[in-house]
């Protein structure tokens, strides 16, 4: 019986490396002669390089994003479920468990990294923010 296509791509592969390993000056011309004739595409149309570039930034993007908001098992909001923010939100996790909490700005998902997750740190932030606004308070009246 002949050979199954995983088999066979698995020895083109082998093949393939040995050849490239005893040509290495060809391939390395033939790397040359790709790059030089992409590089004359993209001086020739600039724009149409540039507007390439944004549209498979723009779907890496969307990929992403649908990939973390199938992990999360809902859809990303509008803002932050911190603060007010509504600029770009992060894939909050325990790094524990590896479990979803929640959608983010990056500057509340610092925060938290900064506090190592830890609840009494972040009690105790709300306490010194409480104790201190009541002063700014009593000194400003």
């Amino acid at each position: 019986m002949g050979m199954s296509s995983e088999e066979r791509r698995l020895k083109q592969r082998e093949w393939s490396k040995r050849w490239k390993a005893r040509n290495r000056d060809k391939v390395r011309a033939q790397k040359l002669r790709w790059a030089n004739k992409k590089s004359a595409r993209i001086r020739a149309v600039p724009e149409l390089h540039e507007k390439q570039k944004r549209h498979r930034r723009t779907r890496a993007a969307e990929l992403y994003r649908e990939r973390q908001e199938a992990k999360a098992g809902r859809p990303m909001p509008n803002k932050c479920e911190l603060c007010p923010s509504e600029g770009p939100l992060v894939f909050d996790h325990c790094h524990r468990s590896g479990l979803f909490r929640g959608w983010l700005c990056r500057t509340c998902n610092m925060a938290l990294g900064l506090i190592n997750d830890d609840v009494r740190v972040a009690r105790a932030i709300v306490r010194y923010l409480n104790k201190h606004s009541t002063e700014e308070t009593m000194l400003s009246s």
